[in-house]
């Protein structure tokens, strides 16, 4: 009995020395990834409103394709009866990544991505005040990564065609897909969706980066 009492105490000593980490899943030491999106949760924000929008494609810097800078006529417009709080991600009706001077710098200096920043003019509608150095942030990094199997989404059937459209309301992404890449979009049909890595959303809330929400997204 000594023996045996002696081998479970032994047992229970390495337990408690061993790192946690051993025996959990393996999953758990994976990065995560997370589907960006303006913080709609967030009370009094600027929202930016585009008036012109028949003069534009509506898919313009959405698209993951190299652009042309918008007219320098071109303006966006907020109420700052609407909301009058600046955010490094401005909400906007574009779908645009409208992004700060200082949330610029971090995605040029510390992302492993490919963006183009465009100069984009923002105007308050009643003092008609500028704001100052805000950028359409056009993100060209893509990744093949998408995992149906693993998203949870409703496909629905295009008339007079054989073709489908899905609509992801969760997203399961192909971890050996993703090429190391730290701010991204999906090819295909979800290319308009922003996604980035773990290293983005810490240093985002390390940095106080305002405006942006982080869904974590599935990996299979």
């Amino acid at each position: 009995w000594q023996l045996i009492f002696s081998c479970f105490s032994l047992c229970a000593l390495v337990k408690r020395c061993l790192p946690k980490s051993i025996g959990k899943e393996s999953e758990e030491l994976k990065l995560l990834y997370y589907k960006v999106g303006v913080d709609f949760d967030r009370v009094g924000d600027v929202i930016c409103h585009n008036t012109k929008k028949g003069n534009i494609e509506i898919m313009k810097y959405c698209r993951a394709q190299e652009e042309e800078p918008m007219d320098k006529d071109f303006e966006l417009l907020f109420d700052k009866k609407e909301g009058n709080v600046l955010t490094d991600l401005l909400a906007n009706d574009n779908g645009w990544f409208l992004v700060s001077e200082r949330f610029r710098e971090i995605i040029l200096e510390q992302f492993n991505t490919n963006v183009q920043f465009f100069d984009v003019k923002i105007k308050e509608v009643q003092s008609r005040s500028i704001l100052e150095k805000y950028y359409i942030a056009n993100i060209l990094s893509t990744v093949d990564a998408l995992c149906l199997e693993g998203s949870e989404y409703s496909a629905f059937n295009i008339p007079n065609s054989n073709h489908q459209v899905y609509s992801v309301r969760k997203y399961c992404l192909y971890e050996n897909a993703l090429n190391g890449l730290d701010l991204f979009k999906l090819t295909g049909e979800h290319v308009n969706c922003v996604f980035c890595s773990e290293k983005v959303k810490k240093m985002c809330e390390e940095r106080n980066i305002t405006g942006m929400s982080f869904s974590v997204v599935r990996q299979c």
